[in-house]
């Protein structure tokens, strides 16, 4: 939110992780973003692109393990919205690693993985 907002220009305080939804601080106005991209996705739902989750149950049928890696902290959220939550072994989104340049050894860490050699 802090870069999406400086990249227009706007300044805002940082404001705290307690901060309401009308707050008008960093912290306020990313929770309000947050919570209208929820009433979206709970209205309209998730777009599934059937290419990819054909790809992923093959690769499934096949024993791979499939895992969704993402920033956003909804990631959940969208992928049971799309009804294909029970598609993947591990989620690491958002919630999972905070800083989105986690090193590749905590990443497959996360996840469990082994990396493809």
């Amino acid at each position: 939110m802090r870069n999406f907002l400086a990249a227009r220009g706007i300044t805002l305080p940082e404001g705290a992780d307690d901060d309401q939804s009308d707050a008008r601080t960093i912290k306020g106005v990313g929770k309000r973003k947050n919570e209208l991209f929820l009433e979206v996705l709970e209205k309209e739902g998730v777009k599934v692109f059937d290419g990819a989750v054909a790809l992923v149950k093959e690769l499934r049928l096949r024993g791979v393990k499939v895992a969704v890696v993402s920033a956003s902290k909804n990631t959940r959220e969208a992928l049971v919205a799309a009804g294909i939550m029970d598609l993947f072994d591990s989620v690491v989104d958002g919630n999972v690693v905070k800083d989105v340049t986690f090193r590749e050894r905590r990443f497959q860490e996360s996840i469990q993985i082994k990396p493809w050699s």
